[in-house]
């Protein structure tokens, strides 16, 4: 925004020289000083170019839209939730084959010393 300004001393001597008494052109000019306030908050054209435009704010929510929302997050954590499940069920079958394996693997090697045993001995 831009500062106004506005030369309340040659207003006045205007006002005067055109044969206004001197305290009806101060009163005047302090009424406009007092309304020219008022149009420091008025937008000005260079404010206004540096708005978003509709354009702009469509753009962004175009974008915003590719984001995951709250419900897409909660399906996620449900998949996800779900997936850890078969994960570790998967896991604790392979821990039953892999013990099954290890226990027929201590069997016929208990089984190959015995019968190296009696080879030997």
């Amino acid at each position: 925004m831009t500062a106004l300004t506005f030369d309340t001393y040659a207003a006045v001597k205007q006002m005067k020289e055109s044969g206004l008494a001197e305290t009806h052109a101060e009163s005047i000019v302090a009424a406009i000083q007092a309304g020219m306030g008022h149009l420091a908050d008025l937008a000005t054209k260079e404010d206004l170019k540096n708005c978003a435009t509709k354009a702009d704010i469509q753009a962004i929510e175009a974008e915003l839209k590719s984001f995951a929302t709250r419900e897409d997050l909660r399906s996620i954590e449900t998949e996800l939730r779900a997936t850890k499940a078969e994960l570790k069920a998967d896991i604790e079958h392979l821990q039953q084959r892999m013990t099954i394996r290890l226990g027929a693997m201590l069997f016929a090697a208990a089984a190959l010393a015995v019968a190296a045993a009696r080879l030997f001995f």
